[in-house]
């Protein structure tokens, strides 16, 4: 991965896998969109619910935590 698109996020979050204290922030916004089979075995996304979430990548172990978007002020 190239780190130079990067940014480095000092935070006093904790890694839930390694414990690490460094993230790298992509500063790429993602939506969770929740989804549900049909009756027929169809796949539906509820674009409607999605929630805005940027991602942070643990520096140590590679482990990704998501951050509501609305919640960080980020939108």
């Amino acid at each position: 991965m190239e780190e130079r698109n990067l940014r480095t996020h000092p935070s006093r979050m904790r890694c839930p896998q390694c414990g690490g204290l460094h993230f790298l922030e992509t500063g790429q916004l993602f939506a969770l969109t929740p989804m549900s089979k049909t009756a027929d075995g169809q796949t539906r996304l509820h674009t409607e619910d999605a929630v805005p979430v940027l991602n942070y990548l643990c520096r140590q172990c590679g482990h990704i935590l998501l951050y509501s978007a609305k919640h960080l002020k980020r939108i």
